[in-house]
């Protein structure tokens, strides 16, 4: 690797090649803020499907903000949307529907694979590249946060310099070790085996949270006759079913996906299986640093609103970023922490706590917390104007 002792100014360093932080720096750069996106590895090469099997469930206020920074148009032909939501409680009749038309009248949201994903957004940043510097595969070889601003030495001997750093790099962030900020950390001791199902009827753009005995078993809506699905099992459990043969992964696929699929397929090669935890982030600012998503907050996918929880970081870190360089303001100065800080924590607490208690109401109970819990999903399946709170704040488009 040639050397050199270029030094560069930006208004924003991101560390972190990862969706999260490509979003923001596409966020910035069509701002006309100047950006760099560092990481150990090239955002830009091709991720393919057997690196990453997993589908986002992206809330539509997120896939709106996708829309508005240029991401959306790259992908739109692979995401299916979700129409209706269905909840139930095993072989119960209590049961939660959340339809389209009880919302907005717009989509409840949107599916999307994430390799997908991952294409449209290194598409959006070679288009962003006048205001988008990306520096990957790179190594940081020291790291100065001071009064002034960060100051970042890699190791091909280059320098950049920016008001703000971002910490996007991840549930195992290098940016919060480097402030000394602690984590809260809570292994669910779960797995979430996810995977692809090829069927041979309409899902209709029907997501379906069933909650059985042995986990939660989700089924999301891809485009075409596709679905994504998302069971969540005890360790021993889904350890023992991201090693099952093919064969026996099949037939129990058939068997939880149901009837209303019809005939089901796995897709080869789509089936993974990933531990689970709740990894909260003390502090999401330090001088001149702002954590964003996995650095600062690692949920139970239960309700599928971990990677929107991302999107709402890059959305709010953006849009004051983006005003106080228009004010001719100091971009990493500590009342825009404090803004963000401030503007964040009340949305990803309580995303944490739903989820947490989520899981725990709909862990194997004694007969008289079922019957509570069936209750409620019956109560509120009859009353539209909590109905109407909850799909909104799952649509994205109430955060607090």
């Amino acid at each position: 690797m040639k050397k050199t002792s270029l030094t560069k100014r930006y208004d924003a360093l991101v560390l972190g090649g990862g969706p999260a932080g490509q979003v923001l720096a596409c966020a910035l750069a069509q701002s006309g803020a100047h950006v760099a996106v560092l990481d150990r590895q090239d955002p830009a090469i091709p991720l393919q499907a057997w690196q990453d099997g997993r589908a986002l469930a992206l809330a539509y206020g997120g896939w709106r903000f996708l829309e508005q920074i240029g991401v959306a148009r790259h992908m739109r032909a692979q995401v299916g949307m979700i129409n209706d939501i269905r909840v139930a409680d095993g072989a119960s009749a209590a049961h939660l529907d959340f339809l389209r038309q009880d919302g907005p009248g717009t989509p409840l949201g949107v599916m999307a694979r994430m390799v997908d994903l991952r294409r449209a957004l290194a598409h959006r940043m070679r288009e962003a590249s006048g205001n988008c510097d990306v520096l990957a595969p790179v190594e940081i070889h020291a790291l100065e946060r001071g009064a002034a601003g960060v100051t970042i030495r890699l190791n091909d001997g280059r320098t950049v310099q920016a008001p703000l750093l971002v910490g996007a790099d991840g549930r195992d962030s290098f940016c919060r070790r480097e402030a000394g900020i602690g984590v809260t950390d809570r292994p669910y001791h779960e797995y979430g085996v996810v995977a692809e199902l090829e069927h041979s009827l309409d899902h209709q753009g029907i997501a379906v949270e069933h909650f059985l005995p042995g986990g939660p078993f989700a089924t999301l809506p891809l485009p075409g006759r596709h679905c994504g699905i998302v069971w969540t099992l005890p360790k021993t459990r889904g350890e023992a079913l991201a090693q099952a043969d093919d064969e026996s992964f099949q037939r129990l696929m058939q068997q939880r996906a149901g009837d209303w699929l019809g005939q089901v397929r796995v897709v080869p090669g789509s089936r993974f299986a990933y531990p689970l935890t709740l990894r909260l982030a003390h502090h999401l600012t330090a001088p001149r640093l702002a954590l964003m998503g996995d650095a600062a907050h690692v949920v139970h996918p239960l309700a599928g609103q971990g990677f929107n929880l991302g999107l709402r970081d890059a959305q709010c870190l953006a849009g004051l970023v983006t005003e106080y360089l228009r004010l001719g303001l100091d971009p990493g100065a500590p009342d825009l922490l404090t803004s963000y800080a401030r503007r964040r924590w009340p949305d990803i607490a309580a995303l944490a706590v739903a989820t947490h208690g989520l899981d725990r109401l709909f862990a194997p109970s004694a007969a008289p917390v079922m019957a509570l819990r069936r209750m409620g999903l019956t109560m509120v399946h009859h009353l539209p104007i909590i109905k109407r709170v909850l799909i909104r704040k799952a649509m994205g488009l109430a955060t607090a």
